[in-house]
């Protein structure tokens, strides 16, 4: 009996302190191995799915001021529309720098158009971004020095087009929820409507963009009274979000990258592109010649080629797929030159004169 308890006992202890533990540690080791491998190939497929993944398509139109004719043509011929004025761009993501009202009668039908683009881009995963120039933000503090008798009769009278720029209107909601001021696109190439200097890129684009918001919220809501006072105190715009708008080297205003290339342009430049960590700055606002420019060796891209009537209906547009940047034109497509081209700065300085 004794034995028999004595039995009972090593076997009880022999399982506790050496069968158990073996069978822990295989559990253990076979279960972490099994965790790992999972993880180790999960991590393998989506590394695999990210270095197949193709960079998207960016296209870049500049200033379109109000001809809706011409916006259709050069988007056309980007193949980012087709025949029936439908998205065929796929994910692709188009760039509009900004300026797309004065000078012209269509402002409304143009604004109308990117915001059904837009709708129909999400919907295959593609994108449209709207950038906002000096133009837009003139219009919301009623600078209408640029505004065609054509412009006005689009809308009905002077005071429904005054009801579409403000926050009850179908421009000013457009602007204030879809519109940004500068955008970095797929990480590498930064879209502004004028330029960022390094003062500008000091302040980060999210703080740019937030700047700019604070501006449009102000001035559509000011627009929204019956009788707007224009004046930056009465719609309670505070000195840096007026910067946006009045600093002549601001985002909306800037020219020097567009200008005449020096060291100390050069030097801004590289400090702005270190500072936002982007290959490329792309930008409408001045427009220098009928063709695309590039300027300091592919770091600065100059899109505004007056593609609305007003300026001589010149198409162009930008490509950019991953490293590769080319220019679209109705004769064909072409790799950018890196090298500056200031050949037409003598018939630039003349079309600089009379542009806002």
């Amino acid at each position: 009996m004794i034995i028999q308890k004595l039995t009972s006992i090593f076997k009880i202890f022999l399982v506790l302190t050496i069968i158990f533990p073996i069978i822990h540690f295989f559990q253990f080791t076979v279960g972490n191995h099994i965790k790992f491998l999972h993880v180790a190939k999960y991590t393998t497929v989506a590394a695999s799915e990210a270095s197949n993944q193709s960079p998207r398509r960016i296209i870049a139109v500049g200033d379109l001021h109000g001809d809706y004719e011409q916006t259709l043509k050069v988007l056309k011929m980007t193949r980012i529309l087709d025949a029936k004025e439908n998205w065929i761009g796929n994910n692709g993501i188009l760039v509009q720098t900004g300026d797309i009202v004065d000078r012209g009668p269509d402002c409304l039908k143009i604004y109308k158009l990117f915001d059904r683009l837009r709708q129909e881009a999400s919907k295959v995963g593609g994108q449209v971004i709207n950038l906002i120039g000096n133009h837009e933000i003139m219009n919301l503090v009623l600078s209408w020095s640029y505004v065609t008798p054509g412009d006005i009769s689009s809308f009905g009278t002077a005071q429904n087009r005054v009801h579409e720029f403000s926050s009850e209107g179908y421009i000013g909601n457009l602007l204030l929820t879809t519109f940004q001021i500068a955008s970095i696109v797929e990480n590498d190439t930064l879209f502004v409507h004028g330029g960022i200097d390094i003062e500008w890129a000091k302040k980060g684009i999210e703080n740019i963009n937030i700047l700019g918001k604070e501006l449009v919220n102000k001035t559509t809501k000011m627009l929204s009274r019956e009788n707007p006072t224009i004046t930056w105190n009465a719609m309670n715009v505070t000195k840096e979000e007026a910067s946006i708008f009045l600093d002549v080297n601001g985002p909306l205003w800037m020219r020097k990258y567009a200008e005449k290339e020096d060291e100390y342009i050069k030097k801004m430049l590289d400090e702005v592109l270190e500072i936002l960590k982007v290959k490329r700055m792309v930008i409408g606002h001045t427009p220098l010649s009928n063709r695309i420019l590039s300027k300091y060796n592919g770091k600065v891209y100059v899109i505004d080629v007056g593609i609305s009537s007003y300026y001589g209906g010149n198409l162009a547009a930008l490509e950019i797929v991953g490293d590769q940047v080319k220019e679209i034109y109705p004769d064909g497509m072409v790799k950018c030159s890196e090298s500056g081209d200031d050949d037409n700065n003598e018939n630039a300085n003349k079309i600089i004169k009379d542009e806002l």
